[in-house]
């Protein structure tokens, strides 16, 4: 039910060029430069919009392979944060000033990631924290840590 070879990577791919509509330079701020990631793989047997259309077998492996580059004894990469399935939540995405925790979790990274499935604009979560979805014009990355120039 996860769908073909071929369908795993176009989401993987669309996953992660949903993310970059601007571009972000990594440790702008002279800080550390660091990495979070959150994906889901389980769907079905939740009430997620998503369910009908099953899991994924490869979101953990696509977003988590990053963690290459932060071994990478040439980098100077952190790992902060890695929520998978029911630990991964729209509320972690949602800028602050809507009541969500971005501040927190996604624009307190250099680079973050999200790997699940998407409808149009929005990510979908398999845990309603608060929403099913995230819409991309309720992202607030670029404002802390995230940088956008």
């Amino acid at each position: 039910m996860g769908g073909s070879t071929n369908e795993k990577i176009i989401v993987t791919i669309i996953c992660f060029v949903l993310l970059v509509s601007m571009p972000v330079y990594a440790d702008w701020d002279g800080n550390s430069v660091e990495i979070g990631v959150e994906y889901v793989n389980y769907y079905e047997n939740t009430e997620s919009p998503a369910a009908p259309y099953g899991d994924l077998q490869t979101s953990d492996d696509a977003v988590n392979g990053l963690i290459d580059i932060v071994n990478d004894p040439n980098t100077s990469w952190l790992w902060r944060f890695s929520y998978g399935n029911s630990s991964a939540w729209e509320k972690d995405w949602k800028a602050s000033r809507l009541g969500g925790l971005a501040e927190t979790y996604c624009d307190n990274v250099d680079l973050v990631a999200f790997c699940g499935h998407g409808f149009g604009n929005n990510f979908v979560f398999s845990t309603q924290k608060d929403n099913w979805y995230i819409d991309i014009t309720d992202l607030d990355a670029g404002y802390k840590d995230a940088d956008r120039r």
